[in-house]
């Protein structure tokens, strides 16, 4: 397997819309009062292509031969609030692997790259969100070191 930075190639877009397809789909599934599966594409290509490249971020993809078997994107927060110690924190906004690779390594592989990225580009901490209904990347999450520092409370109004 090989982790490497996404490209603005179709083969790299035609496979991140496929894996991001799938988390819509369970993200719909279990939430459908906030989530929604997108018309294909999943992404439009100009938010794919910003990813590529991103000097405060980017887009990891795990490769299994020819086959993209899951991806992690990031951006790099800043933190300067006058209570806050300030720092560059790096924010995962979605990392999904392909149905039949879990539980393969492929995850642990992703989160060693984007570890390695954020380090690279001084940042302090790694920060993402999960949904509480996702057990299993809950489970992944705390195996891989995370901890709950803030819980987001919703109260719907209708």
């Amino acid at each position: 397997m090989q982790i490497r930075s996404a490209q603005d190639l179709d083969g790299d877009y035609d496979a991140y819309c496929r894996l991001l397809t799938q988390l819509d789909a369970q993200h719909s599934r279990a939430e459908p009062r906030y989530y929604r599966s997108p018309a294909p594409p999943a992404r439009p290509r100009e938010y794919f292509r910003s990813l590529c490249g991103e000097a405060d971020g980017g887009l990891l993809m795990a490769w299994d031969q020819d086959q993209a078997v899951g991806l992690a994107s990031f951006d790099v927060q800043r933190f300067a609030h006058p209570v806050v110690v300030p720092r560059r924190v790096l924010f995962i906004n979605d990392i999904v692997v392909a149905q039949g690779h879990q539980r393969q390594g492929v995850g642990q592989a992703l989160m060693a790259g984007v570890r390695a990225w954020a380090l690279a580009h001084d940042c302090s901490d790694l920060r993402l969100a999960v949904q509480e209904f996702n057990a299993p990347a809950l489970s992944f999450y705390q195996a891989q070191g995370f901890a709950v520092q803030t819980r987001l409370l919703v109260r719907a109004l209708d």
